[in-house]
């Protein structure tokens, strides 16, 4: 709040002016010059005061920049979003499948199928086996990181528009 002395004139407007005019001068619609007592004299004289406008300009100001950053931000997040959750739809797409009679392409794999079913569940795998049930397992963990962060990145969406939301009803009841 800025304080507003009233410095009459004896034309019988009365003048507005703050602390920083003190012992300067204004000169008054009448035409009179009108000057503006020392800052002890000020303290003698009726105050008003008001809002400062130079700080309602900054603070739109800085609510505009904080809108922009906030902007950005729900930007760089839903751009994160579809960037990992398209890396686990692709890790999804390109997770070998265990083999089986029904999903296998061709007829090698047919026999492989056949031979682990003839030799028997218990028997140790082979390198092969191995190396698929590896890649199968790391495709598995890909797609829950790229899973859980996009689900992060929503999450933090809501919660930017939340606080936007929150701040611009606050602005709105002030």
């Amino acid at each position: 709040m800025l304080k507003y002395y009233q410095i009459p004139c004896e034309c019988g407007r009365i003048h507005e002016v703050t602390k920083t005019q003190a012992g300067s001068s204004v000169v008054c619609e009448c035409g009179e010059s009108l000057s503006i007592p020392t800052m002890r004299e000020l303290k003698e004289y009726p105050v008003t005061e008001r809002p400062d406008p130079q700080k309602k300009a900054l603070s739109l100001h800085s609510a505009s920049g904080v809108r922009q950053r906030r902007s950005g931000l729900l930007f760089v997040l839903l751009v994160a979003s579809v960037l990992f959750a398209g890396i686990g739809v692709y890790y999804f797409q390109a997770c070998p499948k265990e083999p089986t009679v029904e999903n296998a392409s061709s007829p090698f794999e047919v026999w492989q199928v056949w031979q682990t079913l003839r030799t028997g569940i218990d028997t140790p795998p082979s390198r092969a086996e191995m190396m698929r049930t590896e890649t199968i397992k790391m495709s598995w963990r890909w797609i829950a990181i790229c899973g859980t962060a996009s689900a992060l990145c929503i999450l933090g969406m809501f919660g930017t528009l939340v606080i936007r939301i929150n701040h611009q009803i606050n602005l709105d009841h002030e």
